[in-house]
């Protein structure tokens, strides 16, 4: 698997989680949900916050506060 094919994988995976929850969840509740989190807790919430950035400036994700909806 390539590195693009593995971070496509891991926005399908977030997109997923959020489909799923209309109200949003935040960056730690879809952290808890999709296991997309590095064992060093520096650099907790690190992955998913940046395929979630990704998202919304591609338009595909809408942050409202601190959660994060699919548009």
């Amino acid at each position: 698997m390539t590195g693009a094919e593995i971070l496509d994988a891991a926005e399908a995976l977030v997109l997923r989680e959020l489909k799923s929850r209309p109200e949003g969840l935040t960056n730690a509740e879809i952290e808890e949900k999709t296991g997309l989190s590095l064992p060093v807790d520096h650099h907790r919430g690190y992955i998913t916050w940046t395929i979630l950035q990704h998202l919304v400036k591609s338009g595909i994700v809408q942050k409202m506060g601190r959660r994060y909806r699919a548009c």
